[in-house]
């Protein structure tokens, strides 16, 4: 699944319309230098951990037969 599709099912888990946000990779880059800059190692790992997985690809086969459809979902009616 992409970032997009994993999204979308969580919002339609919850029962809302997506509301879905890009920033470009040349923002992103900005973003991680200027942060390194200003914050200690401990805010900006995280921050940096998260911005640089959100740029990678990690679509994959298919494999096993849970969803994370039918997870979302389960959750969505707690």
């Amino acid at each position: 699944l992409t970032q997009n599709e994993i999204a979308n099912l969580a919002f339609d888990a919850v029962g809302k319309s997506p509301k879905i946000s890009h920033i470009p990779d040349w923002m992103r880059k900005i973003i991680l230098k200027i942060a390194k800059l200003f914050m200690n190692s401990k805010k900006f790992g995280p921050i940096e951990f998260f911005l640089n997985v959100m740029a990678v690809d990690m679509v994959a086969p298919e494999h096993g037969k849970h969803t994370l459809k039918d997870y979302f979902n389960g959750l969505g009616k707690r």
